[in-house]
């Protein structure tokens, strides 16, 4: 692709359908492709695969030469010991833990070991902080790098564990285990409960190495860093699976005395072998310093005060050298390498300053030839004493070099008396001048990394020339250097992309690797790095000593000006429009559904005058008293609210007020259409969480720093909740944790308010967010208990007995019935404080709605369901809310066969959808998905095909976002007969190649049913999507662990649709293979779900043909068994099709041919033609001409050449490929279902 130039990329399709492992691939940044609406994403390829290998530094590690030489020594013996199956007590070592103090050089060691590791190891680093002291975090956080895939983490965990174990064999505790260690959600026996130590047991520990061995079977080694913030828990799960054999540790963490006495266990355990790092020796101290300068020497007194003072910790020598360039202290000068011994300076050894191993040399080597290719990224200009620090890679071809001069005027009793860090930034940060200095209050303000449009908005200066010079002399004196952004597709105006790491080595400070950023006119005499997009303090503690500066008054208005930057400029990404998100910071926009705050309002005035934004949606244009919203799915013109005669008076014509007539006319008739299709949602390149994950983090500070206590609060809450929606759950239990404990402050709450019921009904509403996590975990007791104390809290606890139970769910019924058939007379509206109080309570009865399904409890469920919808409905303005609430008492009535109130439920949704103006918001995408999901489920059973067709296609584009797997499943497989019934083949083959074929590797279910799908089209049109090779041939590379996969009735489908293809044809020989899996089939007990009707009138299909088959050849023992449990399954398809209608003409068709071969020939015809009234009835044309197909065999008018057909087709040489399948014509000739021989035609 010319938009991606001198790499091989490739789509998603090729990228998948190559098989090759995903190492080799990496995704590239978004860019428009030329005739290509949504190209997807894009993929680069790479033979040599992308283990993202560490880039060589050009200078060479000092004083680390024994710990080098034990970490390759150690790792020889591991790679030699890893395919053995006995290994010595004294060989057995397969971790190093370097231990040292801060600033001893752990990091650049780690880096060190990683570049001389082996290039056919694969390795992986992870950088640890303290927030991941949560237990199992660490753990978990080591697994989302390594069990990469295209779905969430938990789906990929999921995916890999049941392709390891067969957890059919499993007990209680191994699951258990394995949904805590492995942040898995597999089902678990109602009532279990466990308290004892997990790690503890064998069979545990067992099931962890089995899990890991099958899914790393080479060596790799993984490098952690800061692994004294590594929980308790982690620690004991790396030394079990340190016992496969199969993973390298190196691990750097400090000496801390406070270490836990389980991580002192640990670090004895025999396989981790502990290095304890000391200072390096004095004679690398000048060569240290001539690294970190870029020099070629440097004097003698500074040699020997970084030798008196340093103690050889070569973090304290980096600090003091980048002091002393920050204030002025040090200067370099070219020179002869003669004059400079002259001077008594100290010049290292050329081998101490450059590399000189033979591979790094030849990556450096490598990574000059490519550097004129990336000049345009990396143009490196140097400014006053850098301007020739360019040539410091040939000094042994130059007679000169470079060397660094102490001022004049600088005293060294000045450096050997002051060496408090602290004091050092304070002096550099006093020689600056009075714009620099405020440029460093401001950017400590914003954090260690921060924007340069926000740094722009809280200096409030229009001129960029004087920001572009104080940020070079930032740049220069180090105090600033480059994050590195991707401004090429700046898209927002908070969220900056992180610019990509290109394989070449880090060029010398200064410099600036953004992409994008441009230069005025006014500034060309500047160097790049000048306007630098993207930046951070090059030392934290810098950034903290100039926030200390700042007095609270300062604090509080910088920090409220970022807080104002942040709301005005956060908006969505571009796919999705670009317009307001629908809550932010506890503010609404007017959606259609809830009125514009004042706030709200006012933020738009301010952004239009900022020309940052020219529609928004909501406004109504002065000039004009019709305003259209451009991202809408269809026009929707607001009406405003006034009298005819009104308006006639202000529009001074007749012709405009019949205008709006017509318009509103337009309007009422879209609001009656039946479904709103959302076709504008664009899920696959949004950015919207992204976006709101880094808003929030930043708001929180903000808010803070400027005492909106109010907005902090939301601002937490709402972060949990987008937390949650990208399943980061113990981030969300962090972030409740933190706003507990500031909830708990009561001086926080404003003295004209009622402290104590505010305070509860805001720890109400973290309980309930606690059970969300808690039920997302897995763990439903402690979710139950949590939910439970919410409702306590909202003084609404839940009836302690079944006698209340009925009761208030009777009395929720008449409310809900008034409110569904009377919405414009009950309940009344309520807004404000109360409004959102009611609302609370409706998420937490939604939440518990969810725990009582998945607990069996279908009383409380439903309980829970009506007086949700009925609280949701007082305020009638929270569109996310109503949407679940609507969906869930769908499904309650939908299990009740109350179709009737499901019709009026769906109206009343609808009529929600059409209020809702503008499109969906990223949080609002899966509450319709839902929605128009169990809307889709009641047409199938309610027997509306047509209409059911509408919605599931609708949810379609959307279906990614929808994180209930169960619900994905059935609206996929339904949607999928419904096309198939409809002989819509393309769009069947479209969607099982989108969402089951085009997915991760590693996820089994998904593969099954894509070839269980191709041959139901096989089995239905006889047009070939996949032959009955290919899938046979996937049946014997998977194997039975497809029955492992998440839903193990693909596999069982598959199984049955394989026999049946073998049984149509004959080949009796070759269905041998099938015959033991339809043995366990029919030794099922069958229930009233939609997988068992799939595979049930295929099973009973092949048992009729089979039947026919044993009674030619007059084998009386066989046919009393088939019939007795052809009779059986009869019995429980006909239960079965009560809940699917559409299935009830098959299971006529089925059983007509059944009383056809018990030559009871007129009950069959009879049956025949209520089979196709039903068909008809239903719509559903393949089975229409299968039909009528069956009934000219039963007549003989068939031609031999049709009743061959289908199977003639089979053959390899004459399939019928499907892409030749014209909907128009409908020329399929279906499966002739065969007759004894003993009957007469």
């Amino acid at each position: 692709m010319m938009a991606y130039p001198n790499v091989i990329s490739c789509d998603k399709e090729t990228f998948l359908k190559s098989k090759l492992n995903q190492e080799y691939f990496r995704v590239l940044e978004i860019k428009p492709l030329k005739g290509i609406a949504k190209p997807g994403p894009v993929y680069e390829f790479s033979m040599t695969g992308w283990s993202q290998r560490s880039v060589a530094s050009k200078h060479p590690i000092l004083g680390r030469t024994e710990e080098l030489s034990q970490y390759e020594m150690y790792l020889h013996n591991a790679i030699l010991q890893h395919q053995q199956d006995f290994t010595r007590y004294r060989d057995n070592k397969f971790a190093i833990a370097f231990i040292g103090p801060n600033s001893i050089g752990k990091t650049r060691l780690l880096e060190e070991c990683l570049v001389n590791t082996p290039k056919f190891i694969k390795y992986e680093k992870f950088v640890l902080d303290h927030y991941d002291k949560v237990s199992f975090k660490g753990f978990h956080y080591i697994l989302s790098k390594v069990f990469t895939g295209s779905k969430s983490f938990r789906e990929n965990s999921e995916n890999r564990v049941r392709f390891s174990i067969d957890l059919s064999y499993a007990t209680p505790i191994q699951i258990h285990a394995v949904n805590i260690v492995f942040d898995c959600r597999f089902p678990l026996p109602e009532n279990f409960q466990h308290e004892e130590d997990l790690l503890d047991d064998l069979s545990v520990k067992q099931v962890i190495r089995n899990v890991w061995k099958r899914q790393f079977k080479n060596l790799w080694v993984a490098a952690i860093d800061n692994a004294h913030y590594l929980d308790d828990e982690s620690w004991r799960v790396l030394l079990i699976i340190l016992d496969t054999k199969t993973v390298f540790m190196v691990i750097a963490l400090s000496d801390d005395e406070e270490h836990t006495p389980t991580i002192k266990n640990c670090l004895e355990n025999s396989m981790i072998v502990n290095i304890r790092l000391s200072g390096i020796d004095r004679w690398f101290h000048a060569a240290l310093a001539c690294q970190l300068l870029d020099v070629q020497a440097i004097p003698a007194d500074l040699e020997k005060v970084i030798e008196t003072a340093s103690a050889g910790m070569p973090g304290w020598i980096q600090n003091f050298v980048i002091s002393l360039v920050q204030r002025g202290a040090l200067s370099i000068v070219t020179v002869t390498r003669e004059e400079a011994i002259d001077l008594g300076a100290v010049v290292p050894s050329s081998t101490l300053l450059r590399r000189t191993d033979v591979h790094i040399g030849a990556q450096y080597d490598d990574a000059l030839s490519k550097r004129l290719s990336y000049q345009s990224i990396y143009s490196i200009l140097s400014i006053s004493a850098f301007s020739k620090q360019g040539s410091t890679f040939t000094i042994q071809e130059m007679d000169t070099i470079q060397m660094a001069v102490l001022a004049e005027s600088f005293n060294f009793d000045d450096i050997t008396m002051d060496m408090s860090m602290d004091a050092v930034i304070l002096k550099t940060y006093d020689s600056l001048n009075p714009y620099e200095k405020m440029l460093l209050k401001c950017a400590s303000v914003l954090g260690d990394v921060f924007s340069r449009r926000m740094l722009m908005h809280l200096l409030q200066n229009d001129s960029p020339r004087t920001v572009a010079l104080a940020v070079a002399k930032l740049f220069v004196i180090r105090v600033l250097e480059c994050e590195g952004g991707d401004f090429t597709r700046d898209l927002s105006m908070v969220l900056v992309h992180p610019a990509p790491t290109l394989p070449s080595m880090a060029p010398s400070a200064p410099y600036c690797k953004c992409l994008g950023t441009r230069q005025p006119a006014c500034c060309e005499d500047l160097p790049n790095y000048a306007f630098c997009g993207y930046m951070k303090f090059r030392h934290p503690l810098f950034r903290s000593t100039t926030y200390d500066l700042l007095t609270e008054n300062q604090k509080h208005d910088m920090h409220a000006r970022a807080l104002l930057y942040l709301e005005r400029f956060t908006r969505r990404c571009l796919p999705c429009g670009g317009g307001c998100f629908s809550k932010f910071v506890g503010l609404r926009c007017d959606d259609g559904l809830v009125q514009e705050s004042e706030a709200v309002k006012r933020t738009r005035h301010q952004i239009r005058a900022l020309k940052t934004e020219t529609v928004v949606p909501g406004d109504q244009d002065q000039l004009s008293v019709f305003a259209h919203e451009e991202s809408s799915d269809f026009a929707i013109h607001i009406i405003p609210e006034c009298s005819s005669l009104e308006l006639l008076k202000k529009e001074r014509s007749s012709s405009r007020f019949l205008e709006m007539k017509r318009l509103k006319r337009l309007r009422n008739k879209q609001m009656k259409k039946g479904v709103r299709s959302f076709s504008s949602v664009e899920t696959n390149n949004c950015e919207c969480l992204t976006i709101l994950m880094t808003v929030y983090s930043q708001i929180i500070d903000h808010c803070r720093g400027a005492g909106e206590f109010n907005k902090l609060y939301e601002a937490y809450i709402e972060y949990v909740d987008i937390n949650l929606i990208s399943l980061n759950v113990p981030q969300a239990i962090r972030l409740l944790i933190e706003v507990e404990n500031f909830v708990q402050n009561e001086d926080l709450f404003p003295e004209n308010v009622h402290r104590k019921w505010i305070k509860r009904f805001q720890l109400a509403k973290i309980c309930s967010m606690r059970g969300v996590c808690m039920l997302e975990s897995g763990d439903l007791a402690e979710a139950k208990k949590q939910l439970l104390h919410a409702m306590e809290l909202y003084y609404y606890p839940f009836p302690t007995s079944k006698h209340w139970v009925k009761l208030r769910s009777f009395g929720a019924s008449l409310q809900q019935l008034m409110a569904v058939y009377l919405p414009k007379i009950y309940p009344k509206r309520i807004s404000g404080i109360i409004g959102y109080y009611y609302e609370d309570i409706a998420f937490t009865l939604n939440i518990l709605y969810q725990l009582f399904s998945e607990c069996k409890e279908t009383e409380n469920a439903k309980l829970e369901a009506k007086c949700a919808l009925n609280y949701a409905l007082k305020t009638n303005a929270n569109f996310r809310l109503l949407c679940i609430c609507y969906g869930n008492m769908i499904s309650v009535n939908r299990e009740e066969r109350n179709f009737r109130r499901c019709l009026k439920l769906k109206e009343r949704a609808m009529e929600l959808c059409h209020r809702k103006r503008g499109q969906l918001d990223v949080t609002e995408v899966q509450a319709v998905c839902y929605l128009y999901t169990c809307m889709f489920l009641f047409y199938v059973e309610y027997g509306k095909k047509m209409e059911g067709l509408e919605l599931g296609l609708s949810v379609i584009p959307m279906l990614s976002d929808l994180t209930d797997l169960n619900t994905r499943q059935m609206l996929l497989l339904w949607l999928l007969k419904l096309l198939l019934a409809d002989l819509r083949i393309n769009e069947m083959v479209n969607i099982i190649r989108e969402f089951f074929y085009m997915t991760d590797h590693y996820d089994l279910s998904s593969e099954t049913w894509y070839y269980f799908y191709a041959i139901v089209i096989l089995l239905d049109t006889g047009y070939c999507v996949e032959s009955y090779g290919s899938c046979e041939k996937f049946y014997i590379t998977k194997g039975d662990a497809i029955l492992r996969s998440k839903t193990p009735e693909a596999a069982w489908n598959f199984f049955v649709a394989m026999w049946l293809i073998t049984v149509r044809i004959g080949s009796w020989e070759q269905s041998i293979i099938w015959e033991e899996k339809i043995r366990k089939i029919l030794s099922m007990k069958y229930k009233e779900h939609e997988f068992n009707i799939m595979m049930l009138i295929r099973l009973v299909e092949g048992l009729l043909i089979t039947l026919v088959k044993e009674t030619d050849q007059r084998n009386l023992n066989k046919i009393l068994l088939l019939k007795k449990s052809i009779k059986s399954m009869f019995r429980d398809m006909n239960k079965a099709c009560c809940r699917a209608p559409m299935y009830r003409p098959r299971y006529y068709l089925l059983y007509a041919y059944f009383l056809y071969i018990k030559k009871r020939k007129l009950q069959a015809f009879n049956l025949l033609k209520r089979a196709y009234e039903s068909a008809k009835q239903c719509k559903h044309i393949s089975l229409l001409i299968w039909i009528e197909h069956t009934r000219s065999h039963w007549r003989g008018t068939l031609t031999q050449a049709c009743v061959d057909h289908w199977i003639y087709h089979l053959e390899p040489d004459n399939l019928l490929d499907y892409t030749d399948f014209d909907p128009e014509k409908i020329d399929i000739v279906p499966f002739t279902l065969p007759l004894p021989n003993d009957i007469e035609k």
